[in-house]
């Protein structure tokens, strides 16, 4: 699903009309490569909460995306000390799952990534694999996080480069 977000009007208006659609396809591609059941793409500026908009979200609801967003704000996963985060197994003692109970019963682990060229942070790419019997630990593993930092930070150059 695509949802209309603020931070494209800091935007050109020939990149502006495509952003919504292409970020749901990057979005997709994402999930595709690392075999993610659901995640979102959020857009806003670190220093200010109250710009982070949801601009492409799959197999999430839009409560549980803000929820989560609130976490990737407060644990620097989108802030000015922006770092990629990989939790392999999601559990109440860690921030994630405290900040977010309702992800415990519904997702083993995550990639959260910001979308940043070098210091300046335009977004954040989360990424989450659902829970099923056969397994105890997410799929996710460095190989992924590797890929997804490189095509977040091509994202955040194209970002940076259309202001």
């Amino acid at each position: 699903e695509h949802l209309d977000y603020g931070y494209k009007n800091d935007l050109s208006p020939a990149i502006r009309d495509s952003l919504t659609r292409d970020l749901g396809t990057v979005l997709a591609a994402c999930r595709q490569r690392v075999k993610a059941d659901s995640g979102f793409i959020a857009l806003g500026q670190p220093d200010s909460p109250a710009t982070w908009r949801l601009a492409a979200r799959q197999g999430m609801s839009e409560n549980l995306v803000e929820q989560i967003l609130r976490w990737c704000v407060q644990e620097d996963v989108a802030g000015e000390g922006a770092r990629p985060r990989l939790i392999s197994r999601i559990s109440p003692q860690d921030s994630l799952g405290r900040t977010v109970p309702a992800l415990l019963n519904q997702v083993v682990g995550c990639v959260c990534l910001p979308i940043a060229r070098r210091d300046r942070v335009h977004g954040v790419l989360f990424l989450s694999q659902g829970c099923d019997d056969s397994q105890s630990r997410s799929r996710f593993g460095q190989p992924d996080l590797d890929f997804l930092a490189t095509y977040m930070g091509f994202l955040g150059l194209f970002l940076d480069e259309n202001k």
